[in-house]
Order: C-alpha cells, then sequence, then structure tokens
C-alpha cells in the first residue's frame, strides 16, 4: 500500500480492518449455508479488488478493505466449515486438514504472486485486475 501512496500507519490499519470482518462468513454460512456463501464471497471480492484499482478516497478505501477482508478471509473459514459438512466423519479430520492445508498454499502463493506483479512494476489497476482474476477462478471452482 506504501508503494500506492498510503501512509506506513494506514497500511497497518488496512490490515486490523482487514482481519476484522473475516468473522462475518461464518455468521453467514450458518444462516444460508456453506456453498451459496463461498460463491457469493468470491464473486463479491472479485468485484471489491476491481474498486480498489481505482485509488479511492480513504473513507471508501477502508470500506473496501473491509468487504475483502470479509470475502477472502473469510473464505477460508467458511471453506473448513463446508469440507466439515460434506466429510463422513471417519475420515472428517482428513478432509479439513487437506482444506487448510490447500488454503495454508493459497496463503504462501497469493503474497508471492503479489510481490512478482509489484516487481513488474505494473500500474496499481493492472495488479489489482490480475489479482480479481485469480478470484474469479475460484468462483468457478466453487460455484460447480
Amino acid at each position: 500500500m506504501g508503494g500506492a501512496g498510503y501512509e506506513l500507519g494506514s497500511s497497518l490499519t488496512f490490515l486490523v480492518v482487514l482481519n476484522l470482518r473475516a468473522i462475518v462468513g461464518g455468521k453467514l454460512a450458518d444462516r444460508y449455508g456453506s456453498k451459496r456463501i463461498l460463491v457469493t464471497f468470491l464473486v463479491i471480492g472479485s468485484i471489491t479488488l476491481t474498486m480498489l484499482s481505482f485509488k479511492p478516497s480513504m473513507i471508501m478505501l477502508y470500506i473496501l478493505i473491509a468487504i475483502v477482508g470479509g470475502t477472502t478471509t473469510g473464505t477460508q473459514i467458511v471453506t473448513n466449515a463446508y469440507v466439515s459438512q460434506y466429510y463422513p466423519n471417519e475420515i472428517l479430520s482428513t478432509g479439513v486438514g487437506w482444506a487448510l492445508g490447500i488454503g495454508r498454499i493459497g496463503g504462501i502463493l497469493a503474497p508471492t504472486f503479489c510481490g512478482v506483479l509489484l516487481d513488474m512494476k505494473l500500474s496499481l489497476q493492472v495488479s489489482f485486475c490480475h489479482i480479481m482474476h485469480h478470484c474469479s477462478n475460484g468462483d468457478l471452482v466453487h460455484s460447480g
């Protein structure tokens, strides 16, 4: 965020806001179903990431970051709930373990991918569109 013209203090606040909103996903999944919320979150996340590329005002930026937190970090939490309903009790721990493992691979590759985008010195808009593209691929996987 510093490369986009925001101060370090703002970047730290972005991180806090990003993680606070992740809690909402579990509540919504309980009410409406995990699969529906996963697909909805990934679609909303794609749209929100696209909106971030337009360098919004500071207030709008915090709102968008909060939505991105709920729709990105929140999807891993909802995935765990979905997997726990999908696998039979005999292999439930294996299923949840695999879901967490795949989620961690994404947690490793995403910052690496973002670092590659930064190293390519692409514009902010192009970088966010690349990230949004990968989020859209998640929509397709979960909706099938």
